[in-house]
């Protein structure tokens, strides 16, 4: 099925049966796809329409983070894909950060602390669950990234 060969697998369900307008907003790597426009015209049964409701959505990729367009050869501004230059690769042994690739394929979440709020207070407030399926039992674990720090060291 179309389900098994799409890269998002099963996430496709999560439009059907609506406008997957604002799914493609998000997505937009489904505008720039060669394949995409001519897979599904040949699907296309007809096209939802309803002047009298407006959706009213954010920009997903309004809080984008800066980046230097001369350190790197972008690809795609929406989502943001760019490359390394070689001039950037060959003129030291180590590549800088604001020269090194990127790869996005939906916009990059907005993770600063809140206004006003220390990296401190953050740390101790935001918290991260991770789950797991083994054989027998599933475990849910939730750390602080204060206790993650605690735990395994901070990196950058």
């Amino acid at each position: 099925t179309f389900q098994h060969e799409h890269p998002g697998g099963s996430l496709i369900k999560q439009g059907a049966g609506g406008d997957v307008g604002l799914f493609w907003d998000h997505w937009t790597w489904h505008h720039m796809a060669p394949k995409v426009g001519g897979y599904l015209e040949k699907l296309r049964v007809g096209a939802l329409a309803d002047p009298e409701e407006v959706i009213d959505a954010a920009d997903p990729y309004a809080t984008e983070p800066a980046r230097d367009l001369f350190r790197q050869t972008v690809l795609s501004p929406r989502p943001y894909s760019s490359e390394t230059p070689d001039a950037a690769l060959v003129s030291s042994y180590l590549t800088p950060a604001a020269a090194l690739y990127v790869r996005n394929h939906s916009p990059v979440p907005d993770v600063a602390w809140p206004d006003g709020e220390t990296r401190e207070v953050a740390a101790l407030a935001h918290e991260v669950e991770f789950s797991t399926t083994g054989d027998d039992a599933e475990a849910t674990t939730t750390l602080s990234i204060h206790e993650l720090e605690r735990r395994f060291g901070r990196a950058t």
